[in-house]
C-alpha cells in the first residue's frame, strides 16, 4: 500500500520538473559557415558531389553530358573525367590506383595513375629507357596541369619493352605525365599504338587536368 501511495507523488514529481522553464544560455562563442553547413543535395549525382567545381564547370560550359561521351568516374581514391566514350574502366592490377583502357581489341592501349617513390628525373629516365630513346633533362620537358599544378609531359616513340616478363612492342607510342604532390610522385602513362596514342593526345592531357584526390 505504502508502494501504491507513493507512485503518484514520483509521478507529480516527475511531471513538474519537465514544465520547468529551462536556463538561458549564453553564446559565447562563433564560427564560420562551412560546406558541411549546407542543405544536403538530395538529388545530386556522384558526379556533382565528388567532381571539383572547376571539372563540372568545364563540363557544362562545353555543352557535354556526364552521361554521354564525357563521363565522370573514379576509383576508391581518385576521381577524374573519362574524355572518350572508348576509354574505359579496366581490372584492378598492382601498382595502378586508377587502371583504364581505351581503343578496341588487339589495338588497345592502356592508361594507369601511379603513385610512387623516388625523384622525377630517374622515373623519367626509366620511361625513355622503355622505348630505346634519348633521355631529357626535366626542364627541357612540356609542361601540363596536374593536381593544381605545373605537371610535366614525356613523350616517346618505337619499340615498348615494359619489363616484368612481358612481351616488347614494336610501333607504340608514350605519353607520360609527372608530378609532385604530398610527397610523392603522382604518374600517369599512356601507351598504345602509336598513331591512336597521338590522335588521343588532347585526350589525355584532359583527362590527367581532371584528376583529383577524393
Amino acid at each position: 500500500m505504502k508502494a501504491r501511495a507513493f507512485l503518484p507523488v514520483l509521478l507529480f514529481g516527475l511531471v513538474t520538473v519537465s514544465c520547468r522553464k529551462p536556463d538561458e544560455v549564453e553564446i559565447s562563442e562563433t564560427r564560420v559557415l562551412t560546406t558541411l553547413d549546407e542543405e544536403p543535395a538530395v538529388n545530386a549525382t556522384s558526379s556533382e558531389q565528388f567532381l571539383p567545381p572547376e571539372v563540372l564547370s568545364q563540363i557544362q560550359a562545353s555543352g557535354q553530358s556526364l552521361d554521354g561521351s564525357e563521363a565522370a568516374a573514379g576509383s576508391s581514391a581518385w576521381i577524374y573525367l573519362l574524355p572518350a566514350a572508348d576509354w574505359k574502366e579496366a581490372d584492378k592490377a598492382p601498382m595502378r590506383e586508377v587502371n583504364l583502357t581505351f581503343g578496341d581489341g588487339e589495338q588497345a592501349g592502356e592508361v594507369y595513375l601511379s603513385v610512387s617513390g623516388g625523384g622525377l628525373q630517374p622515373n623519367v629516365d626509366r620511361w625513355y629507357r622503355q622505348f630505346g630513346a634519348d633521355t631529357q633533362p626535366i626542364a627541357e620537358l612540356g609542361r601540363l596541369e596536374f593536381l593544381g599544378k605545373q605537371g610535366y609531359l614525356v613523350e616517346a616513340t618505337g619499340r615498348y619493352e615494359p619489363g616484368m616478363g612481358r612481351p616488347g612492342k614494336d610501333g607504340q607510342a608514350l605519353l607520360g605525365a609527372i608530378v609532385e604532390d604530398q610527397g610523392r610522385l603522382v604518374t600517369v602513362k599512356m601507351i598504345g599504338p602509336e598513331a591512336d596514342v597521338q590522335a588521343r593526345r588532347e585526350q589525355f592531357v584532359k583527362f590527367v587536368a581532371s584528376l583529383a584526390r577524393k
